[in-house]
């Protein structure tokens, strides 16, 4: 099997339930396993987006806002909120694409939410459409991916030390 189109085995994995993943040069074969972790990861997304919907249909109380704890407190939530937002859409993504590709598509899907979720509360009585919310909303976005990114670039780092290079 040295010809042009065999690909070395660098690694079989067998999760608990018996299923195995087979790494194979660059393709992945996925069984079971695999799958359920995409839909685990979708499904998550998909309920933190709500998340942020619905809270963001609350309208706040007549009157006066409250003080913030600190300074800017609430361009710091959301850049937390749409951080994680972006994390949740790069590992959702990189189960079926490259790093790259992943960090590209988490943050594009988490700029477009966060300008959606912007223009949804210009409806929203007392609420209103902030482009220096949808700014913080960008930064998080590109910070959350970015861990996932640095995270997954030391993974296969350690991975290729452990291996001797392998994969």
């Amino acid at each position: 099997m040295d010809g042009e189109g065999a690909s070395k085995i660098c690694f079989i994995g067998e999760s608990r339930g018996g299923r195995s993943l087979l790494f194979t040069g660059r393709n992945v074969e996925e069984t079971g396993g695999m799958m359920q972790k995409r839909y685990f990861l979708y499904g998550g997304t998909i309920l933190y987006m709500t998340l942020i919907f619905v809270l963001s249909s609350i309208a706040p109380p007549p009157g006066p806002p409250p003080s913030p704890l600190f300074p800017h407190e609430d361009k710091v939530m959301h850049i937390a909120e749409y951080a994680l937002l972006s994390m949740l859409f790069f590992f959702s993504f990189h189960s079926k694409k490259s790093a790259s590709w992943a960090f590209l598509l988490a943050v594009a899907a988490t700029i477009m939410y966060g300008i959606t979720d912007e223009i949804h509360q210009s409806y929203v009585p007392r609420r209103v459409c902030s482009f220096t919310d949808m700014f913080a909303d960008a930064i998080g976005a590109i910070g959350g991916s970015t861990l996932c990114l640095g995270f997954n670039i030391q993974t296969k780092a350690e991975e290729m030390s452990q291996t001797g290079g392998c994969c």
